[in-house]
């Protein structure tokens, strides 16, 4: 018969690691404030919409009494 097929050859952890290591394929989050920022900004403008629900909720069952005439 045919010889037998040998497996594919596996890389070991070091390679990938000094692979890792390397600064070309660093990979690094620049977005990593501004994406707080507008975390940020988002939660106001959250709260600041809560808030005016609020007060529209509040202020509904106000309304004018009409006048009496006499």
């Amino acid at each position: 018969m045919g010889a037998l097929s040998q497996p594919p050859p596996t890389r070991s952890v070091f390679y990938f690691k000094a692979q890792y290591l390397h600064v070309g394929s660093l990979i690094v989050d620049t977005y990593f404030i501004s994406r707080f920022i507008l975390l940020a900004v988002m939660c106001l403008i959250f709260l600041g919409c809560l808030f005016l629900l609020l007060i529209h909720h509040l202020m509904e069952p106000v309304y004018a009494k009409p006048l009496h005439s006499s």
